[in-house]
């Protein structure tokens, strides 16, 4: 958790309600589409490579687009963690639909792409909770 080492500022005025919101959000998605092992993302999970990890990306990719759409007008030196988070987690599932993923590429390096997005994508809950929790922080 690198946010841990950076100064504690004063914690954003919308952290709470986002807390609320989000986390509540999170709370509810993370039992249906996994976290980290328990992830179709997993990049070993048998289904890393499948439609299954694609529906689970798109779903992690529209949590983190929310989080970034409730804080896009807050204050640029605000909400760093989890608006770096949530860009990754957009990112990751941009590359993995950009390489097609879901149709199993047989090209190694187009599978290692595969298997760092579908990492992201797998921690997604985790990393928008942490996050938050900076967030929560100041950080």
């Amino acid at each position: 958790m690198a946010w841990r080492s950076k100064p504690q500022g004063a914690m954003p005025r919308d952290a709470e309600p986002i807390q609320n919101t989000l986390g509540s959000e999170i709370d509810q998605l993370e039992p249906v589409w996994g976290s980290e092992a328990g992830s179709t993302c997993w990049p070993l999970h048998r289904f890393a490579l499948s439609d299954s990890c694609l529906k689970t990306s798109a779903k992690a990719a529209q949590t983190a687009q929310k989080a970034l759409d409730r804080i896009s007008r807050a204050p640029a030196g605000s909400f760093g963690t989890l608006r770096d988070n949530a860009n990754a987690i957009v990112k990751a599932d941009a590359a993995y639909r950009a390489h097609g993923c879901a149709h199993e590429p047989q090209d190694r390096t187009t599978r290692n792409a595969c298997h760092r997005a579908g990492y992201t994508i797998a921690e997604a809950y985790i990393d928008l909770r942490e996050g938050i929790n900076a967030a929560l922080e100041g950080r």
